[in-house]
Parts: structure tokens; sequence; C-alpha cells
């Protein structure tokens, strides 16, 4: 799929593989430092993995259709039981993350994206303050002019004052495009245990 898709229900149904994919691409291009300094490469991409791994379980489920593989990723016990909860945060994070970057760029075919903190899409110091109430990241999509400003959410069980906080920093961020024509995409992830 290419572009945002049609109003509706979805089943998007992905691979381990994808998010690994999604998680060394996430908000910074990873190719200069492969090329300029491929010892600490290596460490960036351990860093963005290994979370998945320490924290991730696959369990077997009813498979909502007959294609469907019948097994869905939760929290494992490390993360619910083992797990003091500013790293339990600093790791929703981190999947949010992941999972914005899987849907935007993986599933409706966004370019590279990059953290709205090192610089929005039209240069406006704006975002730069670390104050301001600003989405996580932002793209383009190679079949379009428009920028994309990005929101990702992920909690134990996201609710709706999760996804308000979320359509305010993306309006921060809009304020900051100065009437230019953008989309603004709000991704939320819900860390439930193996049991929900």
């Amino acid at each position: 799929m290419t572009g945002v898709p049609a109003n509706g229900w979805y089943l998007a149904t992905t691979t381990w593989r994808q998010i690994v994919k999604a998680a060394t691409e996430v908000g910074q291009d990873i190719e200069p430092w492969l090329a300029l300094t491929p010892n600490l490469a290596v460490n960036v991409l351990v860093s963005r993995i290994s979370p998945l791994h320490a924290y991730l379980c696959l369990k077997t489920v009813k498979a909502p259709t007959p294609r469907a593989a019948g097994r869905r990723l939760f929290v494992n016990a490390l993360h619910r039981h083992g797990t003091e909860r500013s790293a339990q945060t600093a790791f929703g994070y981190h999947l949010g993350m992941t999972m914005a970057q899987w849907m935007c760029a993986g599933m409706m075919g966004l370019g590279p994206t990059q953290h709205v903190e090192a610089g929005g899409p039209n240069g406006d110091p704006g975002f730069l303050k670390a104050s301001t109430q600003l989405p996580d990241l932002w793209g383009a999509h190679p079949d379009g002019p428009l920028h994309w400003l990005i929101e990702a959410k992920a909690r134990r069980l996201l609710g709706l004052s999760d996804l308000e906080k979320g359509m305010q920093q993306l309006q921060g961020g809009s304020a900051l495009m100065h009437g230019k024509s953008h989309l603004q995409v709000l991704c939320g992830t819900s860390l439930p245990a193996p049991q929900r």
C-alpha cells in the first residue's frame, strides 16, 4: 500500500523483520553512521533493537481471519514485573516510535522520518524549543509535496486522554507550519499483557 488509505477498518499484519527494520530507521538515517563510524553504528543498532527483544514476547492467539497467523506480540513478564516505571516509560516511547515508523513508512510509503527536535520540516526555530508541545517525527512522501507531522503514543492501556495529548502536540507542530499544507498522523500503540 502506498499513500494514505481510505477511511475504514483494517487488519494490518506485519512480521518481526518489518518491526525491527522500522526500529532501525525511525527518526534518523543510520547509513552515515555505518559509513563513517561503523563501530558506533553497531551500538546504535543494538540500542534500537535490543529493547524489543528484552520486553516483547510472541503468543499464539485465535486468528482473526483465516489467513492471519494467529500470533501477536505482547509485553513480557520482565517488562510487567521486573522493570521499574521509568524503564517501562522509555520502552513505551521506543515502541511507540517504532510502530509509528512501521505504519507511516512501512504501510503508507512515507520516506525517511526525522526527529522534530533536530529541526522541523520548514526550518522554523520553534521546532527546536524543548518546552513546546510538538509531535515526535516528520517526513515527506515521495508521491507528494506535503510534509507529515507524526506523533507516537504508547502505553500499557492507551486511552482517549493520551490521544488528546497527542493531538495537542500535532497542533503545536501545525502552528509552526505557518499555513503550509501538511498531514497530521497520530499513531497509538497499546502494550497489553498476554492475558488481555
